[in-house]
């Protein structure tokens, strides 16, 4: 057994004696199966811990005239509002291809005449997304989000893929009126403590920085664990966030209230 393996197995066993409720099933995971099965279910079940601790902290957040989430759903929301930027990471698997089409038609009541949609996308189904999405929309630009040294093995095509789309759109016929952006966006390091398919503070801030001028709105329909809302308040943008996943909304509450206090 390597050095590495040990301190891997001596955590398990620490953990297992320390939280026997929790992890006292760890020790038999790692004689059946492996030392790594026992400690990637130990890292899991620690995460899913702390996303619930941080979701039960969202009760003691004030209100903010900064930012606003809601548990709803993108198909029925009315925001109330338009937004000058709809900064966006729909779910990839194909089943939920169609909320692609969903985004793009209820931005025709969401976003500015002059706004942009910008949406990451997977690259699987690209082209069936980007004519959903072109049914409502006028497409803008694509731009590029690096996640160097974090590849994705997408083992139906074969490819680990070190980048995202980024799909810019904008109203029928709108001319866009902000200002003069760069199009490739790096995301430094993997961030799924808070989401499994959370995006990282770093990422979206070269975007949000980039993208946005201080005190224009973002609006985020599927917001997720609200990385966008974090990059964006600390950019001095408003922030308004919707989604259908109770904890995913408490969670993003309690990090959004640890930004503005």
């Amino acid at each position: 057994m390597s050095g590495k393996t040990y301190e891997k197995a001596r955590q398990v066993i620490e953990a297992a004696e320390a939280e026997p409720e929790r992890f006292g099933d760890l020790p038999d995971i790692m004689d059946k199966s492996s030392v790594h099965a026992a400690t990637k279910t130990l890292r899991q079940r620690e995460r899913e811990a702390a996303r619930s601790e941080l979701a039960a902290s969202a009760k003691d957040i004030a209100p903010s005239d900064r930012w606003s989430v809601e548990l709803a759903d993108v198909l029925t929301y009315q925001a109330g509002q338009r937004f000058d930027f709809i900064i966006t990471d729909p779910p990839y698997p194909r089943e939920y291809l169609e909320l692609y089409g969903v985004l793009a038609r209820r931005a025709l009541e969401w976003l500015k005449p002059g706004g942009l949609l910008v949406a990451m996308a997977g690259q699987s189904y690209l082209d069936q997304i980007m004519s959903m999405m072109s049914e409502h929309l006028d497409y803008y630009w694509m731009g590029c989000y690096l996640t160097p040294g974090q590849p994705t093995p997408l083992r139906q095509r074969q490819v680990n893929t070190s980048w995202k789309p980024m799909l810019i759109y904008s109203l029928p016929s709108a001319t866009y009126s902000g200002k003069i952006f760069g199009d490739v966006w790096t995301s430094q390091r993997n961030e799924k403590d808070h989401h499994k398919w959370g995006q990282s503070i770093s990422g979206m801030k070269s975007l949000v920085g980039q993208l946005c001028l201080p005190g224009q709105s973002v609006f985020d329909p599927f917001c997720g664990a609200g990385s966008t809302g974090v990059a964006a308040l600390e950019h001095g943008c408003l922030f308004y966030g919707i989604d259908v996943d109770t904890q995913s909304v408490d969670i993003t509450k309690a990090r959004l209230g640890k930004v503005i206090k």
